[in-house]
């Protein structure tokens, strides 16, 4: 009864294969396909999220039986680095007060010591420390990622060309501490250390962009 059950179950299977709602890559057990789903390509290599590494999604959008190379990925990539900034326009709605001290304000947001900050003229910012930035000097950071003010935005893609926010060193100091403590129970163990990290205080004198 054993060998008739198995004898079954791989004529079932065969005929599965035959109809095409099942497909087998190499070594790799067969995995269901939609007839609606995007086709599949194992060129380039690599994993997908939610998807085996041993398949990967077909970018030209070939048929089942077409296999694609899929690197156009990083020629995308390559592409939106180098594209221009993108540029938009917002209305002014009327009867809103707005404060006489902010028109015409630019606010930006930069990028120091892998954080992103948010910051317009006036700000004090804290960051982690920046070794070359000597108290007393005046720091510009070119690594702008959106410049905007009350009636226009500027993204970068990533970065805004002939951007610039101009920030004065005021401190090179530590932060507050940080009590780190550790316990194990009925063990007799326990650890109490401070930590205070090196930070740097700046000062947002200005945020440029050319023609705006």
């Amino acid at each position: 009864m054993l060998r008739a059950v198995a004898a079954a179950a791989a004529a079932g299977r065969r005929s599965s294969l035959a109809g095409g709602s099942w497909r087998s890559v190499g070594a790799a057990a067969p995995v269901a396909r939609a007839s609606a789903a995007p086709a599949w390509s194992t060129a380039g290599g690599g994993a997908v999220r939610g998807v085996p590494s041993v398949l990967r999604p077909c970018a030209c959008g070939a048929g089942a039986s077409g296999l694609c190379d899929v690197r156009w990925a990083s020629t995308t990539a390559a592409a939106a680095a180098s594209a221009p900034p993108a540029v938009a326009s917002h209305a002014v709605v009327s009867g809103v007060e707005v404060p006489p001290d902010s028109v015409g304000r630019l606010f930006a947001v930069v990028r120091m010591s892998g954080t992103q900050y948010k910051v317009t003229e006036g700000d004090v910012v804290v960051t982690d420390k920046i070794p070359e930035a000597e108290v007393g000097t005046v720091l510009e950071v070119d690594d702008v990622l959106l410049v905007g003010s009350r009636d226009k935005t500027v993204v970068g893609r990533p970065q805004v060309p002939q951007a610039r926010v101009k920030m004065f060193v005021e401190e090179q100091t530590l932060d507050q501490k940080v009590i780190v403590f550790k316990k194990k129970r009925r063990k007799g163990y326990k650890r109490k250390q401070g930590h205070r990290r090196e930070i740097t205080v700046l000062r947002v004198q200005s945020v440029e962009l050319d023609g705006m």
